[in-house]
């Protein structure tokens, strides 16, 4: 228990509960600063005890192609200045990932990481329902937010929650009031998640079941009433009120605004490609030279101040566009080898294991859940996202290690 880990262990599991919670709650200064003391800490740790962490070499390995794609990339961008800046923070945003590994060796930790998580989880639902309710967001209308930046990051959330919390309340380490508190906590997410009115976050749910009941037959009948559950709730949504009915039509109509806006943007997005194939124009300036070059004559959201070509959209809303825009050739690539490599990890780690709820299964779930939603909305580039996306990574890649106190990827030397 607690009192058996030495003073660092305890000081890095307590950051690994704050990341945790921030990380949910959008809190990303919180979030930030807890990473960087982790890191501190480490350093410290292997110097003070002479125990150095021995990491993932595979995943040191891909993370390193991924850098060195992107920087050949980044020197030749429009501002290598900024682009090699938006790269490190990348980068950054993946440190969760190794301290959730470095931190978990007991299975008494991992009951605890799923009940702050659910906790947070609960906590930006109650927001986001309050929301709702009091039609409090002037700039979102009936669509609630929770602690995050737009319902489209709340929904984010909660398509990493729902698979996270349903799977890990099958393990046995929770016991039945922990099992209870993130079952609660999934339906709550799913309620939220239907809430949020975002129109990809729904097909991104429904994606997800379809590839869970694809995966084996015994998830079948799950995935069954996970998808009947959204769409009643949505049939119920839509009848009792006209704002999500009228919600529901557009999601086929062209002429909306908001989709038209979409496909222009995704003309543009392919007219940036056509011009700079294989390099990009560089990490993180889509905003400037779509606002400035390429923007539709067409599209009615141009920047808020026309001088100001940052006050316009930054991103395609679509993940794929994003990368190939700003990397071109090389950026896909390492957009492509980093997370098909992640996506073959956590399908090598789901038939290693025998358990019914497998930790692989539920990170191939979380992965599949970004990337369906990823197809209309860009989510792989946002802080809080990303923090959380990796934190359930290296959880989901330790677990079933310490359940079986075998730790085969993480010693010490």
């Amino acid at each position: 228990m607690w009192k058996n880990l030495n003073i660092y262990d305890r000081c890095m599991f307590g950051i690994l509960l704050i990341v945790i919670v921030s990380s949910c709650l959008s809190m990303t200064g919180v979030a930030g600063a807890g990473i960087g003391l982790g890191a501190v800490l480490m350093i410290v740790r292997g110097w003070k005890m002479r125990q150095w962490p021995r990491l993932d070499k595979g995943i040191l390995g891909i993370i390193a192609v991924y850098v060195l794609l992107w920087s050949i990339s980044s020197v030749f961008s429009l501002d290598p200045g900024r682009s090699f800046h938006s790269l490190a923070s990348q980068v950054l945003r993946m440190l969760p990932l190794f301290i959730a590994m470095l931190c978990i060796k007991d299975k008494w930790q991992l009951r605890w990481i799923w009940i702050v998580f659910a906790l947070s989880i609960l906590v930006d639902d109650a927001k986001a329902i309050g929301q709702y309710v009091a039609a409090a967001d002037e700039n979102w209308g009936e669509r609630p937010k929770g602690f995050n930046r737009s319902p489209t990051f709340l929904a984010s959330h909660m398509l990493m929650a729902i698979p996270a919390m349903v799977f890990a309340a099958g393990r046995d380490y929770m016991g039945t009031w922990g099992r209870r508190l993130l079952l609660l906590a999934a339906g709550m997410a799913l309620l939220t998640l239907l809430l949020s009115g975002t129109r990809g976050g729904w097909l991104a749910f429904l994606g997800t079941a379809v590839v869970y009941a694809l995966c084996d037959k015994a998830y079948r009948r799950r995935a069954f009433m996970a998808i009947s559950s959204l769409l009643v709730a949505l049939c119920v949504a839509a009848a009792c009120s006209t704002v999500f009915q009228a919600r529901l039509l557009t999601m086929t109509d062209p002429s909306f605004q908001s989709n038209n806006e979409r496909l222009l943007m995704w003309q543009s997005a392919v007219d940036i490609i056509r011009d700079n194939p294989v390099l990009g124009v560089g990490m993180d300036q889509f905003v400037i030279v779509y606002n400035t070059e390429y923007i539709s004559p067409l599209a009615k959201e141009r920047p808020r101040d026309p001088s100001n070509p940052m006050t316009g959209h930054g991103h395609p809303h679509n993940n794929i566009l994003k990368v190939f825009t700003e990397g071109g050739i090389l950026g896909l690539s390492a957009f492509l080898l980093l997370h098909g490599y992640f996506l073959w990890r956590f399908v090598r780690l789901w038939r290693q294991e025998l358990h019914p709820f497998p930790y692989g299964l539920m990170a191939v779930l979380i992965w599949t859940a970004l990337q369906l939603e990823g197809i209309t909305d860009t989510n792989l580039n946002q802080v809080s996202i990303l923090r959380e996306y990796w934190l359930l990574a290296g959880i989901a890649l330790v677990a079933e290690e310490v359940e079986h106190g075998t730790m085969a990827g993480i010693h010490e030397s």
